[in-house]
């Protein structure tokens, strides 16, 4: 198909037995439709490199979603926090938007394999609640204005294998316990 722009038909939002919805990079713009809370059976959701600059709640009740991927829009402000109810999320990729800040709720998706939300506009700290994460094996959070030292909790990350927390603002040095990642096969701390 060629580059879609305009509006998602309709029709699509009729077909609840879905489980991929993959409409990537195309010329979708505003809101992502509120439609989309009627695909309950949607397993795997890919926005990815649009021109989506809105999330409608209804996303959020999509508890089914394993993969889900908005990365390259226009997104901004905070992290919604009603992303702690997609409960079943193993991949989340949120890069490159305008996102803000990260809520506390995305740290009880302990189901979590692979995070990205590189070249965000992400500051503050890493929250705590990272150590909830023992699946996870990829993390990249590159690009942000991260600040403040490394939490200590990164280092029991032992699944990692590969981690990204370069072109930040963390302050201190590497803590001794990153050997403790093992299984890391790339490491990115570069500014």
């Amino acid at each position: 198909l060629e580059i879609v722009s305009g509006t998602i038909p309709q029709e699509i939002f009729s077909m609840t037995n879905l489980r991929y919805l993959y409409l990537s990079s195309n010329e979708y713009t505003g809101a992502i439709p509120s439609d989309i809370g009627k695909l309950v059976n949607l397993r795997g959701l890919s926005f990815y490199d649009n021109n989506f600059s809105e999330v409608p709640p209804e996303l959020w009740t999509l508890t089914n979603l394993t993969y889900l991927n908005l990365g390259f829009n226009d997104f901004s402000g905070p992290i919604p926090s009603e992303i702690g109810q997609l409960i079943n999320m193993t991949t989340l990729y949120l890069y490159y938007n305008q996102f803000s800040s990260i809520p506390k709720e995305l740290w009880s998706l302990s189901n979590m394999i692979n995070i990205d939300l590189s070249g965000n506009n992400i500051s503050g700290t890493i929250p705590s609640g990272i150590e909830n994460f023992t699946n996870l094996t990829n993390l990249s959070i590159w690009g942000n204005t991260l600040s403040g030292e490394l939490p200590p909790e990164l280092y029991n990350l032992v699944n990692l294998s590969f981690l990204n927390l370069s072109r930040n603002e963390f302050i201190g040095t590497i803590h001794p316990s990153i050997g403790n990642l093992v299984n890391l096969t790339y490491l990115y701390l570069y500014q």
